[in-house]
């Protein structure tokens, strides 16, 4: 459709390393107001000094995916570890899992996908670009720079009509 399109670049951060930053703020936030004994705080809990290093990191990543930005408009990455699959609810968070390319997989383990997006604040657009043989939708998102949301909803636009 006349987009120039790039399969890779040196400056895209790191989606694993990033990942790990995401769970471990992830992990302190939803710990946020759960009740322990006094003087204990739960595993996931980052201390102040740990949690001030996972500013620092969100931003460096911040920092990297602006200077990403400074050379294309966007990214399209999955938006999930797997095509859309029928609602599931056994098991808890911790034991469901999900089967994708043959393999069982923790169901937890998918939410890098969106947080590629979430951890440096960026703008994602999910769009449908096909189904699946049972024609459950596949989708992928757009990724934006800061605050460009209007470019993610346009590019999405595009590909939804092409």
């Amino acid at each position: 459709e006349g987009a120039q399109v790039s399969r890779a670049s040196d400056r895209l951060p790191d989606f694993a390393a990033q990942q790990q930053v995401y769970l471990a703020i992830l992990g302190g936030v939803m710990s946020r107001g759960a009740r322990n004994s006094p003087g204990s705080a739960p595993n996931d809990v980052p201390s102040a000094h740990d949690w001030m290093t996972l500013i620092d990191a969100q931003m460096a990543y911040r920092l990297a995916w602006a200077n990403l930005f400074r050379e294309i408009d966007v990214v399209i990455a999955p938006n999930f570890g797997a095509v859309a699959f029928p609602h599931n609810l056994e098991g808890s968070m911790g034991t469901r899992t999900l089967t994708i390319d043959g393999q069982p997989t923790p169901y937890g383990a998918q939410i890098g996908w969106p947080g590629v997006a979430t951890l440096p604040h960026l703008p994602a657009t999910s769009v449908p670009i096909a189904t699946d043989p049972s024609g459950l939708p596949i989708g992928v998102q757009v990724i934006g720079a800061h605050l460009e949301d209007r470019t993610t909803l346009a590019v999405a636009r595009m590909i939804a009509a092409a």
